[in-house]
């Protein structure tokens, strides 16, 4: 009879035990997919905003004259190679991870991208410009975000 007791706790224990280890793997599985969610859609935000300042500053340049004073200060081809660069770190924040094609590419892409923000902040700060500073930051912050929530 104490054997069976013995084993039948041992079997109990056994099974609670397996039960949370199962419990604790579910919880890391929907946080990393919670995380996934997350950063797609910072990716996303991240690189709308990128696509609509690059195609303004490539495309839209006399757009850009009237809505940037800087654009006006700046030789054309400066303001060209920026939306260029803007443009392509926008592909690059969503395309290498979507398609599962050298995914590290999108984490570089965003880190390249916050370059270019941090840039733009310490031109605006120059300049005098501080109203621009938030939109700098906002996707500084953001690209930071994805670079490491990618790595």
């Amino acid at each position: 009879m104490v054997t069976w007791l013995g084993l039948s706790a041992y079997f109990l224990i056994g099974l609670s035990h397996f039960s949370i280890e199962a419990d604790i793997k579910i919880e890391q599985v929907r946080g990393k997919e919670t995380m996934d969610i997350t950063l797609w859609i910072v990716q996303i935000i991240l690189a709308a905003g990128f696509v609509y300042s690059g195609w303004m500053k490539t495309i839209r340049i006399e757009s850009s004259r009237k809505m940037w004073a800087w654009v006006d200060d700046v030789p054309k081809s400066l303001v060209v190679l920026i939306g260029i660069a803007e443009l392509l770190g926008a592909l690059g924040l969503v395309l290498p991870w979507a398609l599962n094609i050298a995914p590290l590419l999108t984490p570089i892409a965003a880190m390249t991208l916050a370059a270019v923000a941090f840039l733009g902040m310490l031109f605006h700060i120059r300049r005098s410009e501080y109203r621009e500073l938030g939109v700098n930051i906002l996707f500084m912050v953001l690209a930071l975000i994805v670079t490491f929530g990618r790595l």
